[in-house]
């Protein structure tokens, strides 16, 4: 294991292996939503566990669910231990640059000071409509409520944004906060809090048992990077920060039969290449299934829409693309439109699966691809490598664009070249006849060069299905009955989103629920 900061590594590929092989226990576990209860107890052992470690509360993964529960318990005086499965922290909050709220104490202008002003209740209509009304409204109420406490508790803390709000599909123009990552991420800086605070954290921990006594979590077990088990007590609480499973293949098929192979290849592979720090399998899941733990929306597993196809995935070209704005243009291989750009991105997915070969293609202009929606990773040389090898387009005009299109990939200049200037003539007009595109997000294409590719395709992410919790982030078992000291929170928590979310709001679900889990579980009364 790896304590604090001390520095050991393991493979993604190897840990994929390693945690077949350890999630023995899960593997074999039933995994209807409620288990045969069979969690292991202090009386297995002839009453008593050997604990090698103990602490007030135990935390299982250190993205920003984890990380701002941690906060709260530490800051209130608590011992806690995070045990986190990877060598690296942070899990997908470590790679995600967005969070929504619906203001803070930056006073940030909107991008278009001609929308409807932000307010608690629009940005929970917003978050209702992305989920098409499938999520928890109370949830929902609480996380739009609560909203600009956590972003100010982040700002507290010294966490770092741009000065410029960002467009964000789902929303009414309104726009959303970006993470100024170059100072650090939200979880690292909490991280250094804590650990300065006294906190523990472990690595290399697959959590894969709770420990029960009396119907109580006491603590988890958990296997080392060498298979070891190793025994975690919660005087107070365990709470689980867990993340998505996205890259969990067996509960995939269980809970999405249908799923298409070419999109559950794409999910392994970015899985395996730890995009973003994956890969993400469901034990903590299979752990509560086996205790009666209850769960909620398993079937409801999102796609993203925004990454490169498996093609120019394998080579490195472009995994996220050249910017993510709900400003661009996106073609089919028929050289049309194909829906409005500014939907949330289940959305796109669901229509991007409806397209030739599952793929589509960008178009956009200099203004995105080297203005503010440029993504981080997208420098100048690398641009040029990608250019110069033939998997991203750039051209002056249209017409040689699309010339370069129709020779890689097939798509017919003419078709092409009427999209282009049809939605452009949309931007000059303000009224999107085909999709109803708002006019806030109609931005004409026309600052050359002008860029195109990779194609771009759907891997599963995330999915929105976990463990049943309420308002207090308390865990529930399967008749709806709170189970004492196990709370969750962030995307291992099911329900709360419904079927899709706008941009930036599971890092809002896991920060607001986060608080709330680390508040709750230190006002427990300890069990020994």
């Amino acid at each position: 294991m790896k304590e604090e900061n001390e520095a050991r590594s393991i493979s993604r590929r190897g840990f994929i292996k390693g945690s077949v092989a350890a999630g023995g226990l899960a593997a074999i576990a039933p995994l209807t939503a409620c288990g045969s209860q069979q969690g292991v107890s202090p009386e297995d052992d002839g009453g008593e566990i050997s604990w090698d470690y103990e602490a007030e509360v135990v935390i299982v993964g250190s993205g920003l669910a984890g990380m701002s529960a941690a906060t709260e318990a530490i800051e209130a005086g608590a011992s806690v231990i995070i045990v986190e499965r990877f060598a690296e922290l942070g899990g997908a909050s470590g790679d995600s640059g967005k969070l929504v709220a619906w203001s803070s104490q930056l006073n940030l202008p909107q991008p278009d000071p001609s929308v409807p002003e932000d307010s608690a209740d629009l940005l929970y209509k917003d978050m209702l409509a992305a989920g098409e009304n499938k999520g928890d409204p109370e949830m929902l109420k609480i996380l739009a409520d609560q909203s600009v406490d956590g972003i100010n508790f982040l700002l507290d803390r010294g966490v770092a944004f741009q000065n410029v709000l960002k467009f964000a599909e789902g929303r009414q123009g309104q726009g959303t906060y970006a993470y100024d990552l170059h100072s650090g991420s939200p979880v690292s800086t909490l991280r250094e809090l804590y650990l300065a605070a006294g906190g523990k954290l472990l690595t290399e921990m697959t959590m894969v048992d709770f420990v029960k006594k009396n119907d109580r979590i006491v603590g988890i077990i958990a296997l080392d990077a060498d298979g070891s088990k190793v025994n975690f007590k919660a005087l107070k609480a365990v709470i689980m920060g867990t993340g998505v499973w996205v890259n969990d293949e067996m509960m995939i098929r269980k809970h999405w039969p249908t799923v298409p192979e070419d999109v559950l290849e794409a999910g392994q592979y970015y899985g395996n290449q730890g995009v973003p720090f994956g890969p993400y399998t469901g034990e903590a899941i299979r752990a509560g299934e086996r205790i009666g733990v209850g769960t909620r929306q398993m079937s409801t597993i999102a796609c993203e829409g925004f990454y490169a196809s498996f093609e120019y995935l394998k080579k490195g070209v472009a995994f996220a693309g050249l910017t993510r704005s709900p400003n661009e243009l996106h073609v089919n291989l028929e050289g049309q439109r194909f829906i409005d750009e500014s939907k949330c991105r289940g959305t796109l997915a669901a229509e991007v699966l409806k397209q030739t070969d599952h793929v589509y293609l960008v178009i956009s202009d200099d203004h995105l691809v080297n203005g503010e929606y440029k993504m981080g990773y997208v420098n100048d040389e690398t641009l040029d490598k990608w250019v110069a090898d033939g998997d991203v387009k750039r051209a002056d005009t249209f017409e040689e664009l699309a010339q370069q299109i129709h020779e890689t990939w097939g798509v017919p200049t003419d078709a092409l070249l009427e999209t282009i200037h049809r939605y452009n003539s949309y931007c000059d007009d303000s009224v999107d006849p085909e999709f109803g595109k708002p006019d806030y997000f109609l931005w004409k294409i026309a600052t050359p060069p002008y860029y195109a590719g990779p194609t771009m395709s759907v891997h599963p992410y995330p999915t929105l299905g976990g463990f049943d919790s309420d308002r207090d982030a308390r865990v529930r078992d399967c008749d709806g009955t709170v189970i004492p000291g196990l709370y969750a929170a962030g995307l291992c928590a099911g329900g709360h989103l419904g079927t899709d979310g706008i941009l930036g709001s599971f890092q809002a679900d896991a920060l607001v629920f986060g608080r709330i889990a680390g508040k709750n579980a230190v006002a427990e009364t300890p069990w020994a």
